[in-house]
């Protein structure tokens, strides 16, 4: 069957926005008890400790503050009124002033705050640009500027620079992972699945119509199903505004625009490749590997409707398609080169409704995603080397509803989520894979690859899911503790183990005026079935039914006082899978049948470390800007009782990155990240040395021994920046690893391959 086609799709992606746009609007009238909103800023960004205070004759007669979403709740039973004036304010906003009758059971109300600046004897005062925020939340102020310090100038996660928070692969990749676990990724609290990237290197969503990204990296509440999650928020721009963005850089180029009024919205991008087309002049032909042109396109729509006070639907869609080609020639000392091409295309439509009536808040959420990925891999040199010809379509449906109520100072939460898989195809042929992803630390053959090939030289595989879950939280106060507990029950339908109960529990103290300790413990448990070109995937999909879940057990003590922050965790992950020989299988003339090659739930990975990270703003008059960290970790994975060190781990990693503002239009910057070299395992002297005698646990042992024991050389990269803002308009520059240092990523059978070297990058933004 063909993947879904792009026009069509997107076509009735369309309509349901059109539909959306004009839709009747109904109302019903009642008698007046909340009054219910949120605060916002003109960018769409939620204002945190806005007050909105209730006015009848000019005297304020109640109000409230907003929470860290800007949300406010204001109960009016005590009162006996007609209508009511309500305003908002914040420091470095114009307050907004409204007036309404009181004829429904709850009003829901809007407001929309412009910045200002307020100037105080030579002394001016504006809405603080540094999120202050507790958890690690990215306005879209800071993902833009983060994004155009990075090679894709429009890339939100190139902002993310966190102690915990590793890419594997290249400096540049977008392919994160926090001590072994692969973020699951959500766009407007619905989850689209871990490494939503085109080919790992950039977002699928970009930075213009992100408004808030929400990292979790070492425990979430019991909502989510990982220790570590990435969110996505677009925003629900409610007010009347006409709004738009141009963006060209040498890898892309983006349109971004925005349109509503108190009543609907529709935003949305379409970003198209550029370098793709650029390297058609320029000579390409370099002695490391460099990150090959492609050739992609993406499109992002939300529009969303209130359909009453307190009532609102929002829909979702995003529509991608990928295409890469290169040759690994001048990759490292290749003798015989392979021809690789990639092409994916992904789907996705999300459907929101909220209700907000009184002290309640009801979400319903649904979802369908699409995916067809296509991999091949051919040796220039016939018979010579790897092949692989690689497909997989895939469908989830998805959906949830949650319920929160808020009793005084106590907030309950209960839900479900559902995820049904309809489709899930792969067809495999090779010759020479070692089913790991062509960024894997290690590019040696397997040890028994011969095996491999004889028994899963052909794969093919079709089969539905339906996987759910249930979770009930709880966030109330004891004493001079904040506390969040939890629980949450996981069923998946295809696996061993089919149900887990899970805990969250994390308790805040407020140590000072500017000061907090957090402890957080949790529980977590996941499939081991991920995107096909994850380590061993196809062999964990042939026998699903003898693979437990991945178990986690996660502790952390977090103490942040002012702009310091220092931390410690401890980390077990139990029940990975593991592929592993059984000698059983082995026939005395020395051939293997069927069963030789399994998977078993018998992997653990230990993690315990630390981190220190400092963010200072405002020195030197307000110029210069500085953050750094350090984190240390301690990583070890454990295999049939031997232990190795864990790949994807460098034990010590340091960034720091500054700016300063030289004039109003001029800034200038630099960051620069030491971390140690990921681990890897040497290859063979030649594929000779796998031998004959391989078939025993002996030598099984030794090899495992072996794993990743070496280390690659210490990873270093100094990168500059410049920007020139002209308010409407900017122009930015930077320059990738500026020293042109050779920092290793992959170990082959012939030599290393490396990150890029310099690499420059130019970009302009227009806002309309």
């Amino acid at each position: 069957m063909r993947p879904i086609p792009f026009k069509w799709s997107l076509a009735r992606s369309l309509i349901l926005t059109l539909v959306i746009m004009f839709a009747e609007i109904t109302s019903s009238q009642a008698a007046i008890q909340y009054l219910t909103g949120q605060v916002i800023s003109a960018d769409g960004t939620a204002i945190v400790g806005a007050s909105v205070v209730v006015l009848t004759d000019s005297q304020a007669i109640t109000g409230a503050a907003t929470d860290t979403n800007g949300f406010f709740m204001i109960k009016l039973s005590n009162y006996s009124l007609d209508s009511v004036s309500l305003k908002a304010s914040a420091i470095g906003f114009d307050e907004k002033l409204k007036r309404y009758c009181l004829r429904a059971d709850t009003l829901y109300v809007d407001f929309s705050l412009t910045q200002r600046e307020v100037a105080m004897a030579g002394i001016t005062v504006s809405p603080e640009r540094t999120t202050k925020q507790t958890g690690s939340v990215l306005k879209r102020h800071q993902l833009e500027e983060g994004a155009r310090k990075s090679l894709v100038a429009t890339n939100p996660v190139a902002a993310i620079q966190k102690p915990q928070v590793i890419r594997e692969g290249s400096q540049h990749s977008s392919k994160l992972r926090v001590n072994g676990t692969s973020p699951n990724y959500y766009i407007n609290g619905i989850e689209i699945g871990a490494n939503p990237n085109h080919f790992s290197s950039f977002s699928i969503i970009p930075a213009p119509v992100v408004k808030e990204l929400k990292l979790h990296a070492q425990g979430t509440p019991a909502a989510y199903g990982l220790p570590s999650t990435v969110q996505f928020a677009t925003g629900s721009p409610f007010e009347r505004h006409l709004r738009g963005e141009v963006e060209l850089s040498a890898i892309d180029a983006t349109g971004s625009w925005s349109l509503g009024t108190d009543r609907f919205f529709v935003l949305g991008s379409l970003r198209k490749s550029v370098l793709d087309k650029l390297v058609r002049y320029v000579d390409t032909r370099y002695d490391r590997r460099t990150i090959p042109p492609t050739n992609f396109q993406d499109v992002f729509i939300s529009s969303g409707l209130k359909i009453h006070p307190g009532h609102n639907l929002i829909i979702d869609q995003y529509h991608v398609r990928d295409f890469l080609a290169y040759n690994t020639e001048a990759s490292a000392e290749h003798v015989n080169s392979i021809d690789t091409y990639l092409h994916t295309d992904k789907h996705y439509i999300g459907a929101r409704y909220d209700i907000m009536s009184g002290n309640l808040l009801l979400r319903i959420r649904g979802a369908i995603r699409t995916s067809f990925e296509e991999y091949s891999a051919l040796p220039t040199t016939e018979n010579v080397g790897t092949k692989l010809n690689l497909t997989a379509r895939h469908r989830n449906n998805l959906g949830s509803i949650e319920v929160n109520k808020i009793f005084g100072e106590t907030q309950f939460s209960l839900g479900s989520q559902i995820d049904y898989i309809s489709r899930s195809e792969v067809k495999l042929s090779h010759k020479n894979w070692n089913f790991l992803p062509p960024d894997a630390n290690s590019d040696n053959p397997y040890l028994y690859q011969s095996e491999l090939n004889k028994l899963y030289g052909k794969f093919d595989d079709s089969h539905t899911e339906l996987n759910g879950n249930a979770y009930a939280s709880l966030v109330y106060t004891l004493g001079p503790a904040q506390m969040e507990s939890g629980f949450r029950v996981e069923r998946f339908s295809n696996l061993n183990q089919k149900n887990a109960s899970l805990v969250r529990q994390k308790i805040t103290l407020q140590t000072g005026e500017n000061s907090r300790l957090s402890l957080f413990f949790g529980t977590f448990a996941e499939t081991p079935m991920a995107k096909i070109l994850e380590p061993y995937q196809v062999l964990i999909r042939d026998n699903p039914e003898q693979i437990d879940p991945i178990e986690t057990q996660l502790i952390s003590v977090t103490f942040k006082q002012g702009s310091f922050k220092a931390g410690l965790f401890g980390k077990r992950m139990d029940h990975l899978p593991v592929v592993s020989p059984d000698f059983d299988y082995v026939n005395a003339d020395k051939t293997v049948n069927d069963g030789f090659i399994a998977v078993h739930s018998i992997g653990r990975i230990n993690f315990y470390g630390g981190d220190l990270s400092l963010e200072l703003n405002g020195l030197m008059a307000g110029k210069l800007s500085l953050y750094s960290f350090y984190g240390y970790t301690h990583a070890t994975k454990q295999t049939s009782g031997i232990e190795a060190p864990y790949e994807l781990n460098a034990p010590h990693r340091f960034f720091t990155r500054g700016s300063y503002k030289l004039s109003k239009v001029l800034t200038v910057g630099a960051d620069i990240g030491i971390r140690s070299g990921y681990a890897y395992t040497p290859a063979p002297a030649s594929v000779d040395a796998y031998g004959s005698n391989r078939y025993s646990t002996e030598y099984y042992e030794n090899a495992l021994r072996a794993e990743n024991s070496s280390r690659f050389p210490m990873n270093v990269v100094l990168n500059l920046h410049l920007g020139l803002d002209f308010g409407k308009s900017e122009l930015y520059l930077s320059v990738a690893n500026v020293s042109n240092r050779a920092n290793p990523i992959i170990n082959t059978m012939d030599g290393y391959i490396y990150d890029t070297g310099i690499l420059p990058s130019i970009g302009f933004t227009r806002k309309f």
